[in-house]
């Protein structure tokens, strides 16, 4: 059976749990770079509704360093479509420089 309890527009995944989908993956990104940090900011573009109950590609990656934040980027993919795309700013305790 289907689980709907993620959906939002008819048939698609709700904005929120692509927010959540987003912060969980980013941030597990982010600690593959001088150690682990909290999520500061995360800015989402949805490019096309994310369909629910199918597969789906996320890929990310830390685009820079600067002192304390670390900023990375990441998309959703459904097949070849980017369905939604972030940048997150994560920002660790103490000085990494």
């Amino acid at each position: 059976t289907a689980d709907w309890s993620r959906e939002g527009p008819f048939g698609h995944v709700h904005g929120g749990v692509i927010a959540l989908l987003f912060d969980q993956f980013l941030g597990i990104a982010q600690r593959t770079v001088q150690g682990t940090g909290r999520t500061g900011t995360l800015t989402i573009r949805y490019h096309h509704p994310t369909p629910l109950n199918r597969p789906l590609r996320m890929v990310a990656e830390v685009s820079r360093v600067d002192g304390r934040k670390k900023f990375v980027i990441g998309e959703i993919w459904a097949d070849d479509i980017r369905t939604a795309s972030c940048e997150g700013v994560f920002i660790s305790n103490k000085d990494t420089a």
